[in-house]
Order: C-alpha cells, then sequence, then structure tokens
C-alpha cells in the first residue's frame, strides 16, 4: 500500500467532499443566514436549518417520498416538490 503525504490527503479528502456536495442536489454556496436559523436551497423545495459553531446543520431532510402501501418493501415513491420552507431543525417523528 502506498502512502501518502498529509498535504495530498488532505486535498483528496477536499476534492471528494466537494464533488459530494457538488452532485447532491443541495445548494449550499446560496445560504442565508435568519438570526441562528440558516435556509438552504435543494432541487425540490427550501429546508430550514440551525447554525451551530460554525456548522449548518439540517435534520429530518427526505430523500425520497412514500414507502407505505403500494410502496411497501420498494423503492419509495418519487420525491414530490414543496412549497415555502420546511423546517430541518430536528428529525421527524418517527425517524432515528
Amino acid at each position: 500500500m502506498k502512502s501518502i503525504s498529509r498535504k495530498q490527503f488532505l486535498l483528496q479528502s477536499a476534492l471528494g467532499l466537494g464533488s459530494v456536495m457538488l452532485f447532491s442536489g443541495f445548494d449550499f454556496t446560496s445560504t442565508k443566514t435568519d438570526g441562528d436559523f440558516v435556509i438552504g436551497k435543494t432541487a425540490f423545495g427550501k429546508v430550514r436549518g440551525r447554525r451551530e459553531r460554525g456548522m449548518n446543520i439540517f435534520k429530518g431532510i427526505p430523500y425520497g417520498g412514500s414507502v407505505s402501501g403500494d410502496y411497501r418493501f420498494a423503492r419509495p415513491a418519487p420525491l414530490e416538490p414543496w412549497k415555502g420552507v420546511r423546517d430541518a431543525i430536528r428529525p421527524r417523528p418517527g425517524w432515528l
């Protein structure tokens, strides 16, 4: 196994994280703050999270639609876009 320098490791980690954020559907480059709250824009609508210790934290953002009924034990239904700003301050009820 080839060892890499700390500088190479940090560069590769930063590039990897940047590509994940770029292709994840989240656009946090345009995040605006509202007191200790932040508003993030996703492909499906806006979400409100918190800013704590210099980090934007969003909890309970859905990644798919319904998983009950016809979608039980199958792929979730497609996620429907929402209007307005969806709270992502705490996990949704029933989520772990």
